[in-house]
């Protein structure tokens, strides 16, 4: 499951709603514009993540997936998934995103995310969150890599996000007027 910061829009759940069955178009320029709304977001939680090991001794960790397969008197490998932390695969898998949530068909909600799909980027930037000391959560605060979570992206998020959400605000307006000329 990613993990990562929202910018939230109020009160534009029914004209996203109207935008994503009856004018797809105009939908998808509004996403389109909300991801870039939020590039500088991603841009600074990518340059506040750190490069090389977040700690030193970081992995590799293997995990089992759980996932294996028998055929005849064959046993295929067992699945496994790759925890180490390398900061520029953790800071290529920082994304911006267009989320809009429904119930029962409706949009309810809709906002800007940015997300790490890394999952050493999620143990990096939530390290802590629950418990703050953890060996491994005191050894990050140790190492100077921060106290707030998700680590990076909510940094990222106070610095640029007001600029983000005039970004898509005006992205949000631009839809609405499209829609009131007929153009979309």
């Amino acid at each position: 499951m990613p993990t990562g910061v929202d910018i939230d829009v109020e009160g534009v759940a029914p004209l996203v709603n109207r935008l994503s069955k009856f004018d797809k178009e105009t939908y998808k320029i509004l996403t389109k514009e909300v991801r870039q709304g939020l590039s500088e977001v991603a841009k600074t939680a990518k340059n506040l993540t750190p490069g090389g090991t977040a700690l030193s001794g970081w992995g590799p960790w293997l995990v089992s997936t759980g996932q294996s397969a028998q055929v005849g008197s064959i046993r295929l490998v067992q699945g496994t998934r790759d925890l180490s932390y390398d900061g520029a695969s953790v800071r290529r898998k920082i994304r911006s995103r267009a989320v809009k949530r429904s119930q029962r068909g409706r949009v309810t909600s809709f906002s800007g995310q940015v997300v790490t799909t890394s999952a050493a980027g999620a143990i990096y930037s939530l390290a802590g969150s629950v418990n703050p000391n953890t060996p491994f959560a005191r050894a990050l605060r140790k190492a100077g890599r921060g106290t707030t979570w998700p680590r990076a992206l909510t940094d990222a998020r106070n610095k640029e996000g007001p600029q983000a959400a005039k970004a898509i605000t005006e992205a949000i307006q631009r839809a609405a007027k499209a829609v009131e000329t007929g153009r979309g």
